[in-house]
């Protein structure tokens, strides 16, 4: 039989074609249909195409602008604007389940077993917060501020130069094309577990059940995004979610930790991915070559880093800046992509550097201007601050901490050669090394001009390992170290229901990893909760893969490890 190969006259087609050929080869081992059309053609995954189809639900089936406030049926989640937050209209509310577990019910039975008097004692001083209506209002308003514009100076114009030079050997990256070889390299990264976002929440209550339509209107909405202005695009607004922080209970009524989080759509994530993946792999490529230390086992790094801290009988410094998100304005975040932007090698030819950019600048559009649908219908639409669910979060909020403390710096006195390399930044949390008299108090008053918040109280300055916790963790004795009290508390107290015996004892475990091996009384419970587990039947559709992005950015493994032997966990940590 003669290979079709054979029958395309021109070279260059018939090698693009024999490419082809081989990439989904490589792709695809079991055949051109992957697994994941058989599943969609099953019907087993939600999609718009085969025998199965199904339909996607609409964003909303009413719309009405500028509908008065005070006519809401219900109150319980109706924010009014008072400053930047424009309100848009009312559109179709959604059901809103705000329950927090008071604990892991296997954990807690353990430990009551083990260690009573302890089990008691947490649960009569901590509590998760109970995220009531009105303290979750309370947070989403903290986006509706005025902001201090970016200062700009000498000072300001040589931060950015130094931000230049930290971040030179990233060099540029390409974007992924989507189209289906792509989207198999994006779909690792999402999260199956979590929820689509609007419109298609809706319907389905997780990623993984509507693979299929996230493709379909991933693919429309990219397309739309290549040709139009940013502000014609439209994408669906997100939705709230909840992150419950951890309160002692006698501050329960005068501390909110209740965290409105901005569920991003999925379609708007996937296309986030097209520029995320690609980075942070260049990122976790240069570790300890950028002040940005990700992609690697942080339980390993740790320690170095903070020894790093401390070398040449320096001082290490270590902030968190409080409210970072909200505190964010709209100035710093087109910096922020103007940055970033200069890292991505858009295309070859005028017309697919256009539509990448274009793309692009929908993302920081959306971004910047972030729409927001509460659950009792109102849509509003925020100015500025770093919306939670974006793939940018976290490398934004990066940039601006560290554009935010060498400025700072630089005003105190400081040369550039003080700062290369001796920095440190992840998200809000920052460590550097400084002399002896570094002026801490001064610092922070910088800061505070610029319009960031650092609380003094918690700076952390010292030159012993196990006095400077970073990304949560100190050292001690060569390795990472935590209390024994704030383990048991973040295992007491879950975020979210725990579902079963076993995926409780994979928190446990992921726990112990993240905080290597360092007490044994915890590290016991690895033991205890696995003999827990084995006196319940296995749930046979259980697919449970906990904090997948987390256990491969920060502990730098693919999957929890299955064996309970500290021998063979010791390796990863």
């Amino acid at each position: 039989m003669l290979d079709p190969l054979q029958t395309i006259q021109n070279v260059y087609q018939r090698a693009d074609a024999l490419s082809r050929r081989i990439r989904l080869r490589a792709l695809y081992p079991e055949g051109i249909v992957p697994y994941i059309k058989r599943l969609e053609y099953a019907g087993t995954i939600a999609s718009p195409g085969g025998p199965s189809a199904s339909v996607a639900p609409p964003v909303t089936t009413s719309y009405e602008k500028q509908f008065p406030l005070e006519m809401y049926p219900k109150q319980d989640y109706v924010l009014y604007p008072k400053a930047t937050m424009k309100y848009i209209g009312r559109m179709d509310g959604y059901s809103f389940n705000s329950s927090i577990p008071k604990f892991d019910p296997w954990f807690r039975e353990i430990l009551k077993e083990k260690a009573p008097q302890v089990c008691q004692d947490l649960e009569n001083t901590y509590v998760r917060d109970p995220c009531t209506p009105e303290r979750v209002i309370a947070h989403i308003q903290l986006f509706d501020r005025d902001w201090k514009r970016m200062p700009s100076g000498k000072h300001m114009t040589r931060a950015k130069e130094i931000m230049a030079r930290l971040f030179k050997p990233v060099g540029q990256v390409e974007p992924i094309d989507f189209n289906y070889a792509g989207w198999h390299e994006i779909l690792p990264s999402l999260e199956m577990t979590s929820s689509p976002g609007l419109p298609l929440r809706r319907e389905w209550h997780t990623q993984g059940e509507c693979l299929g339509h996230i493709y379909d209107k991933a693919k429309r909405l990219n397309h739309f995004a290549k040709f139009l202005s940013p502000d014609k695009v439209r994408a669906p607004p997100c939705m709230i979610g909840l992150r419950p922080g951890l309160l002692r209970k006698d501050e329960l009524d005068d501390k909110i930790k209740a965290r409105g989080v901005w569920a991003y759509p999925a379609e708007v994530k996937v296309i986030e991915m097209r520029y995320v993946i690609p980075l942070m792999k260049r990122f976790g490529s240069l570790f300890g070559r950028i002040p940005y230390p990700v992609g690697r086992n942080m339980t390993k790094a740790l320690p170095m880093l903070i020894d790093h801290l401390l070398n040449d009988g320096k001082w290490g410094f270590v902030t968190d800046v409080s409210k970072l998100d909200t505190s964010i304005g709209p100035d710093w975040i087109d910096w922020a992509f103007s940055f970033l932007k200069e890292m991505f090698f858009m295309g070859m030819t005028r017309s697919a550097i256009t539509r990448n950019e274009n793309v692009f600048e929908f993302l920081k559009y959306y971004f910047k201007r972030t729409p927001i649908l509460l659950p009792s219908g109102e849509l509003l639409r925020k100015y500025g601050g770093v919306p939670s669910g974006s793939g940018f979060t976290q490398i934004v909020d990066t940039l601006v901490t560290t554009l935010l403390t060498i400025y700072a710096m630089l005003v105190m006195g400081y040369e550039e050669e003080d700062i290369i390399d001796e920095i440190f930044v992840v998200g809000d949390d920052m460590a550097t090394s400084v002399p002896k008299d570094f002026d801490v108090p001064h610092f922070c008053r910088i800061v505070a001009m610029a319009g960031y918040e650092v609380n003094i109280k918690k700076v952390m300055f010292s030159n012993k390992g196990l006095e400077l916790k970073f990304l949560g963790y100190s050292k001690h004795g060569g390795n990472i170290f935590r209390p024994i009290d704030e383990l048991l508390q973040t295992a007491l107290f879950p975020e979210k229901f725990v579902g079963n015996s076993d995926r409780a004892r994979m928190r446990v475990m992921g726990q112990t990893i993240a905080s290597g091996l360092c007490n044994g009384f915890f590290s016991k419970f690895n033991y205890w909760m696995a003999e827990h587990a084995s006196l319940f039947p296995p749930d046979p559709g259980e697919i449970y893969i906990p904090q997948k992005r987390w256990i491969k950015n920060v502990l730098g493994i693919e999957d929890i490890p299955q064996t309970i032997c500290v021998f063979d966990i010791y390796p990863l940590v």
